[in-house]
């Protein structure tokens, strides 16, 4: 466990959801959960499909409102905040990567990485060589003038990643970063995050094995529910 003070806790936070069936029955995606991230740490979340962990992570980014509980960034209870602040919070200390197709289609994968300094930080002059050299961190520089389109899978994968780093978050939360990656670059990934440890706190969805070994403490969650926590690394 890090000795730092934690950047992100969530307590007690419970989601509901109704079927799509006749009686409506009403299910919950997350029940009762209660967790801490600190800078400093490398967490993964692992559990089967259904389970409950992107709703968590949705939960924990802001994306979805607690039908009870309490996240706090930053020392702010984010879902207390109006919305525009919710956005300037989670803009100035959060990134999130979803599992699927997150770039924008009409931008080059340039102006895609650089496109969340623009938006946070107005008055910044020089975006292009920040986002040049994440590219070149991620193998990918080449592609810069390339449209999303044109990537495979894994190169999208990339190129979302460097976005969500241009602003340096200190809370870095991630579906499945690994999914659509090779064995050399999962590893090429899982040592990135690790090496974001003195400065971020890094939760990351995986069923990657590979990517688990790297973690400094692992959660698991079953039906909605936060099973155990199980340190990985020392």
């Amino acid at each position: 466990m890090s000795c730092c003070l934690p950047i992100l806790t969530a307590t007690g936070l419970v989601k509901r959801f109704r079927r799509g069936t006749a009686n409506g029955a009403v299910f919950l995606a997350v029940n009762q959960v209660s967790l801490t991230l600190s800078v400093g740490e490398f967490v993964t979340l692992v559990g089967r499909s259904g389970s409950g962990k992107t709703t968590l992570i949705n939960l924990l980014s802001g994306l979805l409102t607690p039908d009870a509980g309490t996240v706090t960034l930053d020392g702010h209870l984010l879902h207390s905040l109006p919305e525009a602040e919710q956005s300037r919070l989670r803009n100035s200390v959060l990134s999130y990567v979803p599992q699927g197709q997150s770039l924008l289609t009409n931008l080059t994968v340039l102006d895609n990485v650089r496109l969340p300094l623009h938006l946070c930080q107005p008055s910044r002059r020089d975006t292009t060589t920040p986002a040049r050299e994440l590219l070149d961190r991620f193998g990918i520089a080449h592609l810069g003038h390339s449209y999303p389109a044109n990537l495979s899978g894994g190169e999208m994968r990339r190129v979302a990643l460097a976005r969500a780093l241009i602003t340096r978050p200190r809370v870095l939360i991630l579906d499945e970063p690994t999914s659509d990656l090779d064995i050399e670059n999962t590893y090429q990934i899982a040592t990135l995050f690790t090496s974001l440890i003195p400065t971020t706190a890094v939760l990351a969805v995986t069923h990657d094995l590979e990517l688990t070994s790297y973690a400094t403490r692992q959660l698991t969650i079953a039906n909605g529910l936060l099973q155990n926590e199980s340190p990985t690394r020392h």
